[in-house]
């Protein structure tokens, strides 16, 4: 939809919606549930895909960009090519490999954020949505300081990392509401630094018929390790409590953020 030189703007933007929604969604639901149960919840919740299709069906074709594409791709060679293109680029590769690590391992807060509301603070649906919000606040925030700088970062990309990680570590043995919440925007901030800078590096160091390709390698690497990385979470704590679930989450953080600042200063 957008050139070269609108997409790292275009990518904080949709970071922050996404991250907004990823984060305030599962507290809207819980809302809607204790309210008016869950059949309402999930009549609403389609309603609103209406909304995406009449978006989609407003879109003028006329005024999209048209990128350059290798007809002759399959789905195998494509997925090699993409492979390829991560394996052979330094700066994709780091790219990749911390939003692997940081998505499947370290954030995972759509698991622990409930738990923290629950076990950590003992309270309630109030006390997630609250928290919840000040999460997509910062993340919000984040976006917003993508956004000045209107050009995709490595060292921003690796800053994030390491202070997501470091707040991390902090907020894991806090107990009261107001450090959590205080440290939960910071942790906020610097999510939307990683993450948004991993996708405009990964498109942005493509060659134009591999850009899509290249978007999509992000999303396998913040996607595809989800499943498990929740699993891993909910068993940090129910062995250790959120504690120990942000506290395996902020060190794999840093040193991966760590690893990836040697592997480019080598």
């Amino acid at each position: 939809m957008v050139g070269p030189e609108d997409l790292h703007n275009a990518v904080s933007l949709a970071s922050s919606l996404g991250t907004i929604a990823r984060i305030l969604g599962p507290a809207i639901g819980g809302a809607v549930v204790a309210f008016a149960g869950a059949g309402v919840c999930f009549a609403i919740n389609a309603a609103s895909f209406l909304s995406i299709l009449l978006s989609l069906v407003a879109l003028d074709k006329s005024q999209l960009l048209q990128p350059a594409r290798d007809r002759a791709a399959t789905l195998i060679s494509g997925a090699r090519d993409a492979l390829r293109y991560v394996r052979g680029s330094q700066r994709a590769g780091v790219a990749f490999a911390v939003v692997f690590v940081l998505a499947t391992f370290s954030f995972n807060f759509n698991v622990l954020l409930p738990l923290v509301a629950d076990r950590t603070l003992h309270s309630g649906a109030q006390t997630f949505g609250l928290i919840a919000a000040i999460f997509g606040a910062g993340a919000l925030c984040g976006a917003l300081i993508n956004a000045t700088h209107g050009v995709a970062s490595l060292r921003r990309l690796l800053i994030g990392a390491l202070g997501f990680g470091g707040f991390e570590l902090v907020l894991a043995p806090q107990h009261t509401l107001f450090l959590v919440s205080a440290l939960l925007f910071a942790t906020g901030i610097f999510y939307t630094l990683w993450g948004t800078n991993a996708l405009s590096v990964l498109q942005l160091e493509a060659p134009p018929h591999l850009r899509g390709r290249a978007a999509s390698m992000y999303f396998f690497a913040f996607q595809g390790g989800a499943p498990l990385g929740g699993l891993l979470a909910g068993w940090l704590t129910a062995v250790g409590g959120t504690e120990l679930a942000f506290l395996v989450g902020g060190v794999l953080s840093l040193g991966m953020a760590a690893l990836g600042i040697l592997r480019l200063m080598r």
